[in-house]
């Protein structure tokens, strides 16, 4: 074979390998209601709990994590804060106890005497809120809860008809007519950790999206394997 053949079927080849460029999808702008519980530390001169500790500013971490979020998905999802609450306390957990603000200081220092059971109370969130009525309404998508470490949230949580795994337990709640996410990330920690939580999110989603393929039908587990 000669040169100009040679030459003929490296541009054949690589014609043949040529990928059609498709229009970008619609932006889309979810609503989000953010929840920081960051109680005050009256022994600390009234001061948050956030500022005592010089842990992350929650407002900071939120406005950096969906700047990062519109980045790295080309401008698609540009998460809008819709509503904001602070509250000067703590959640409340699955058995009702709670803690007080110099309580936890307390415990934070001596690294004892930590709540069991961790986890808060999520039916309890959803009616202090009024969250289900703001989902259903169109108000609201989805909600970020901004806590401490031991606040009892899980990174991720799926509530609604139908919820699925979604790095918890799946909650059907109220008349929830739609299917939406509750964050939780730990203001003691950073931006990173916060999309490790997205991360794990979009695990369980494409994990329930593709349950039912098998083999190499199942472009989930062909794109975790590179």
């Amino acid at each position: 074979m000669g040169f100009l053949d040679r030459f003929r079927q490296l541009f054949a080849s690589e014609a043949a390998t040529a990928v059609t460029t498709a229009p970008s999808p619609h932006p889309i702008s979810p609503k989000v209601m953010v929840i920081i519980h960051n109680p005050t530390i009256r022994s600390q001169g009234g001061r948050k709990l956030s500022r005592v500790l010089r842990w992350q500013d929650p407002d900071q971490l939120a406005a950096k994590y969906l700047a990062d979020v519109r980045e790295v998905s080309y401008g698609y999802v540009n998460y809008q804060i819709a509503e904001r609450v602070e509250v000067d306390g703590c959640p409340v957990k699955e058995d009702g106890f709670v803690y007080d603000g110099e309580g936890y200081y307390q415990r934070w220092y001596t690294r004892t005497g930590w709540h069991q059971p961790d986890r808060v109370d999520y039916g309890r969130i959803l009616d202090e809120f009024q969250i289900i009525p703001r989902i259903n309404l169109g108000q609201i998508d989805e909600v970020w809860l901004f806590g401490f470490p031991y606040a009892g949230y899980y990174e991720s949580m799926m509530v609604g008809p139908g919820a699925f795994w979604c790095n918890a337990p799946g909650l059907e709640y109220g008349r929830c007519r739609r299917k939406f996410i509750i964050m939780g990330f730990n203001y003691e920690r950073g931006v990173g950790e916060m999309l490790e939580n997205l991360g794990h999110r979009v695990e369980s989603i494409m994990s329930h999206v593709f349950r039912n393929k098998r083999g190499e039908r199942n472009l989930w587990e062909r794109f975790t394997r590179y």
